[in-house]
């Protein structure tokens, strides 16, 4: 709702352009605002002044050298070239205080910060500087009384255009590729199975993986490099364990598996991550022993469960008189859906020995060396007898 007349506008609705994308955070801004941070604003006006400096030396440089050059478009055209140059010299510049200032702040370089700083901070000088070269080139046309030519408006528009459309590529493109990274730089996420093995990260993100068999099965990790104070949200993403600013963005998405929030996870002792910042353990779940009661259940085993049984069991139990052939399938639309199930779904390796060159289960089935070996195991292995069924 607007507010009405003589009604002070909130706090959040300050001077913004036209269409601000939905992929920024503001609080970021407002805690890096030159506005309103000191430290980013005498950075950034040290910079200005070394550009200005330079843009000033450098144009006397070109008219000197080409004083004598019969080309009227010499010096324009050479004047263009190098103010392009100072400008994606100076967002380079800008963008490294903002991202030193954050991270000084205790942030951390995400995709959000880095779309932040984008939208907020470099594309818009830009347009300002392209107008700024173009008012400049009409006065010095309009000084020499129309004797000296200049580089026409349009075509310092769409040098300054080419040259923001490259700088918004750019980084949207070490947006994305920091969100297939997970963590990026300031973070590093170490995932162990129950071997202590390191279980590799693909970049597949599966959807609808919210189930209790896939959390029971999660491993355990470690994440470095989150501020003391942090309000953030972990959750499982099919792969990886991953970081999202608040607990409602988790929930709203199916295909994350909440784990906890920072400060529930946080351990604070020496570790290897960065000073000043906290490690986030994520502990591998523990066994449920509250499991419906089965044949399975009740077999008597030294140690848990093996899980590749356990799944076997329950696909049973939800598709009644299935065949082993379509067990296997399962199992291996499972693994490929979430690669880290790999390391305990995996088929026996006495069946890949006799079958040198299969590794999946179905592949293992319709081989002829080990059909019954896999067809055998699939069938000992009783359905899970959920109280859906038993009710019947």
């Amino acid at each position: 709702m607007l507010p009405s007349l003589g009604q002070p506008l909130p706090e959040d609705a300050k001077t913004l352009r036209f269409g601000v994308p939905n992929c920024i955070d503001l609080k970021i801004w407002k805690r890096l605002d030159p506005h309103t941070n000191r430290l980013t604003r005498l950075k950034v006006e040290k910079a200005r002044k070394k550009y200005r400096r330079e843009v000033e030396d450098e144009t006397r440089q070109i008219h000197f050298d080409n004083r004598g050059n019969a080309n009227s478009m010499a010096i324009p055209n050479a004047i263009l070239r190098m103010q392009l140059k100072k400008a994606d010299e100076f967002a380079e510049q800008q963008y490294s205080i903002f991202r030193d200032v954050w991270l000084k702040l205790g942030g951390v370089e995400s995709a959000v910060f880095i779309r932040t700083i984008s939208w907020m901070a470099i594309q818009p000088p830009f347009d300002a500087r392209g107008s700024s070269f173009a008012n400049e080139e009409k006065r010095r046309f309009r000084r020499s009384g129309g004797l000296h030519p200049r580089v026409s408006p349009e075509t310092i528009r769409k040098g300054f255009d080419s040259l923001k459309t490259e700088w918004r590529d750019k980084l949207e493109i070490k947006a994305l590729e920091w969100e297939a990274e997970a963590l990026g730089k300031a973070s590093t996420v170490a995932l162990h199975n129950s071997s202590g093995e390191i279980i590799p990260r693909t970049h597949e993100r599966p959807a609808g993986i919210r189930h209790e068999f896939e959390r029971k099965l999660l491993p355990g990790g470690t994440i470095y490099g989150v501020g003391p104070d942090s309000n953030e949200y972990v959750a499982w993403d099919g792969e990886q364990y991953m970081v999202y600013q608040t607990k409602e963005r988790v929930f709203a998405d199916d295909s994350l598996i909440p784990i906890g929030s920072v400060q529930e996870l946080r351990v604070d002792h020496p570790h290897p991550g960065p000073m000043g910042q906290v490690e986030v353990v994520i502990p591998k779940p523990k066994e449920q022993k509250d499991k419906p009661q089965s044949t399975l259940g009740r077999r008597r085993q030294r140690g848990s469960i093996d899980a590749k049984k356990e799944l076997i069991a329950l696909l049973k139990g939800r598709i009644p008189n299935a065949k082993a052939r379509r067990i296997c399938e399962l199992i291996d639309q499972r693994i490929d859906s979430i690669p880290a199930l790999k390391f305990v779904l995996a088929p026996l390796q006495s069946w890949k020995k006799k079958a040198p060159g299969e590794r999946t289960w179905g592949g293992l089935y319709d081989n002829d060396e080990t059909r019954n070996l896999v067809r055998s195991y699939v069938n000992k292995v009783p359905a899970l007898q959920t109280s859906a069924r038993s009710s019947k």
